[in-house]
C-alpha cells in the first residue's frame, strides 16, 4: 500500500480531531476498513476513496492521486515548489528575496 496514502489519512485525520469511528461515520466505511487502511492491511477502493473525499472536501481525483491510483500531476508540483519557496522566504533578508526574485524572473525569461 502507498504509505503516502496513510500518512495523509492519518493528518488530516489529526486534523480534523477525527478518530477512526468518527471517519467511519462521517464517511460511512466501516471502522475495520479504515483500521485496515490505517493499519496498512487492505487498500481502500475507489468507493471508499470517493467517500472519503467527500469527508475531507476534496475532489475524488486528488485522492486518488494522493493514493496512488493514479499518476501524479505536474499542476501538483508547482504548488508543492511555491510552499518551499514561501518557507525559504520567510527568513530570508529583503536583499536575498529581490536577489531571488530577480533570478526566478531571468529564468522565466530564458524559458527555463
Amino acid at each position: 500500500m502507498d504509505t503516502t496514502f496513510i500518512g495523509w489519512l492519518n493528518e488530516r485525520m489529526q486534523e480534523n480531531g477525527y478518530s477512526p469511528a468518527d471517519l467511519a461515520k462521517l464517511s460511512g466505511i466501516s471502522k475495520q476498513a479504515i483500521s485496515n487502511y490505517l493499519n496498512e492491511q487492505r487498500k481502500p477502493e475507489a468507493e471508499q476513496i470517493v467517500l472519503l473525499a467527500k469527508v475531507f472536501n476534496l475532489p475524488a481525483e486528488d485522492l486518488f492521486r494522493i493514493a496512488g491510483i493514479l499518476p501524479p500531476s505536474n499542476k501538483e508540483a508547482v504548488p508543492e515548489k511555491l510552499k518551499q519557496i514561501y518557507e525559504l522566504g520567510k527568513n530570508a533578508s529583503d536583499v536575498a528575496l529581490d536577489m531571488a526574485l530577480s533570478t526566478l524572473k531571468t529564468a522565466i525569461k530564458n524559458g527555463l
